[in-house]
C-alpha cells in the first residue's frame, strides 16, 4: 500500500497562484482554457480524462483528495490497490506518456488547474516532505481559519 502525503487546499492557496474561477466558466470553457498551458492539447485533455476516470472507477469520485499523487505514483511505475481498483502498470505507463506528451499534470485546487512538469515536481517534493505531525497542525489551523470566516 502506497501512503500519500498531499496538501489541503489552504495549502495550495500558498504554494500556487490564484486561478480563474472555473463555476464562472462553465467546465468545459474552464479545461479547455487550462489545457492552453500544455504543449500538446490534446493529449493534456485526454491526460485528465484518464485520471478522472481511474478515480471514478477506484472511489465513484470525480477526483478524490490526492488523485494527483497517487496517479503520479502509479506513473512512475508504483502500481497497485488504490480504493475499489488495482492500477495497472498499463495505466500507470499510459499517465506517464500522456504527461509527457503534454508536459505537465493535473491537480484539483478549486477545480482542475494544469500544472508544467517543473511546477508540479516541486509540488511533488514538497508533498512528501510532509509529515503526519505538519498535515495535523495543518488540518487543525484550516479548521480554526473556516470557522473564523464563518
Amino acid at each position: 500500500m502506497v501512503v500519500i502525503n498531499f496538501p489541503g487546499d489552504f495549502e495550495y492557496d500558498k504554494l500556487l497562484p490564484p486561478n480563474n474561477n472555473p463555476l464562472a466558466w462553465g467546465w468545459q470553457d474552464y479545461t479547455d482554457f487550462e489545457c492552453q498551458k500544455s504543449k500538446n492539447q490534446a493529449k493534456a485533455q485526454e491526460l485528465l480524462d484518464l485520471m478522472t476516470e481511474v478515480s471514478t472507477d477506484a472511489w465513484n469520485a470525480g477526483w478524490m483528495n490526492g488523485t494527483e499523487f497517487r496517479l503520479w505514483e502509479a506513473a512512475l511505475g508504483k502500481c497497485g490497490e488504490w480504493g475499489h481498483i488495482q492500477i495497472s502498470q498499463e495505466t500507470g505507463e499510459k499517465l506517464k506518456n500522456l504527461s509527457d506528451l503534454c508536459g505537465g499534470w493535473w491537480i484539483y485546487h478549486r477545480g482542475e488547474r494544469f500544472l508544467s512538469l517543473e511546477e508540479w515536481e516541486k509540488l511533488a517534493v514538497y508533498a512528501k516532505s510532509l509529515d503526519a505531525k505538519e498535515r495535523e497542525a495543518v488540518r487543525f489551523q484550516n479548521t480554526d481559519s473556516l470557522h473564523n470566516h464563518l
